[in-house]
């Protein structure tokens, strides 16, 4: 059973991915993140509700409360909106799986040194096929529709990978320990109700700074394209300029190829009307849904059942989702060695299941 959960969570996180992706272009990464916790927190929390467990609160283990919150510091205020900055300018089939593969080696120590998990020859041949399939996804040759929106990873950028990699590891681990004394419905509660404050202080905090220096509008987290935190990638040549300083390479200038940009941005802070952000927002609010609420639920059962090394590397079959809605939904191409890629994780896949 953990393993189906882990499987389904990875559907979940892929399509929460690709609509993430898709609305990088109307916010800025702090502002998508808060609205994702939001509709986030608002379904575990009726979920919370309606499984009556209110009664169980009093009961709750404050160790075991600031650990889950911790871990949602560190996965979703700190590496999920810097990994929203960098999905803006690469595709999401070279940096999601590079980031699940770094997670995935960094998860399999954790549980073979930490928590003493069982790590057999045959899962550690099916983490070692998984992760080469990730790796022939992520630096296949990429053809996006739009060249000049997407740039080649270079050092920087996988140090940036790195980076997520590592926090989204520690909150793997630290949710790992939250567990033994919680239950999944509760443990999505807490950790999305105790990082909402904190990512709406720190896109506070920004929005603050950033009015002082409007230079700061190339900063690592993004443009800021009005007071209410919403952005057109369109409107904005901050891609590139981003891009390069995290090393994701020098693609053409964004400027290019845009005729009347100013024109059109004046035309959009003049609107008398912001329904056309409603959808948006609502569309955002149910990928948060979705990822840190019922595929997160699947994910600490996953945890619960089968340990984070093995979850962990299930994990990667996210990809497989991925590549296929990149294509359809995010015109994002690929070519023969993606679909190799893709076989030999699977492999790897079984060998681990079984």
């Amino acid at each position: 059973m953990g393993e189906l959960a882990a499987l389904a969570a990875s559907l979940n996180f892929a399509i929460a991915t690709v609509i993430d992706k898709s609305m990088t272009v109307r916010f800025s990464p702090l502002s998508q993140n808060a609205i994702r916790v939001t509709g986030a927190a608002l379904f575990n929390i009726i979920i919370f509700l309606a499984l009556g467990k209110t009664d169980e609160i009093a009961g709750l283990s404050l160790v075991a409360v600031g650990l889950m919150a911790a871990a949602g510091i560190s996965n979703i205020v700190l590496a999920d909106s810097i990994f929203l900055r960098v999905i803006r300018t690469v595709d999401i089939t070279t940096a999601f799986p590079l980031a699940v593969a770094l997670v995935t080696l960094f998860s399999v120590g954790v549980g073979a040194l930490i928590f003493s998990e069982d790590v057999t020859w045959l899962t550690l041949l099916g983490a070692i096929l998984v992760i080469t399939g990730v790796y022939l996804l992520s630096f296949a040759p990429k053809a996006s529709v739009d060249p000049r929106k997407t740039l080649a990873l270079g050092p920087g950028g996988l140090a940036v990978i790195v980076a997520i990699a590592l926090m989204w590891a520690a909150g793997v681990a630290l949710m790992r320990v939250a567990l033994d004394d919680l239950d999944v419905f509760t443990g999505a509660a807490i950790r999305t109700s105790a990082v909402l404050p904190v990512l709406f202080l720190t896109l506070g905090l920004y929005k603050a700074v950033l009015g002082r220096g409007r230079g700061a509008r190339a900063s690592v987290l993004g443009p800021e394209a009005s007071t209410s935190g919403l952005s057109d990638a369109q409107d904005t040549p901050v891609h590139n300029m981003t891009g390069q300083r995290f090393g994701f390479g020098a693609g053409p200038s964004h400027r290019q190829g845009l005729t009347g940009g100013r024109s059109r941005r004046v035309a959009v802070r003049r609107s008398p009307s912001r329904m056309s952000h409603v959808l948006p927002i609502l569309v955002t609010g149910l990928s948060g849904a979705m990822h840190f609420g019922l595929g997160s639920m699947l994910f600490f059962f996953a945890l619960q059942k089968t340990g984070a090394a093995v979850t962990q590397i299930l994990i990667n079959t996210t990809i497989l989702f991925i590549a296929p809605l990149s294509l359809i939904f995010l015109r994002e191409r690929f070519g023969p060695r993606t679909i190799m890629g893709i076989l030999v994780a699977t492999v790897g896949i079984l060998l681990v299941v079984v």
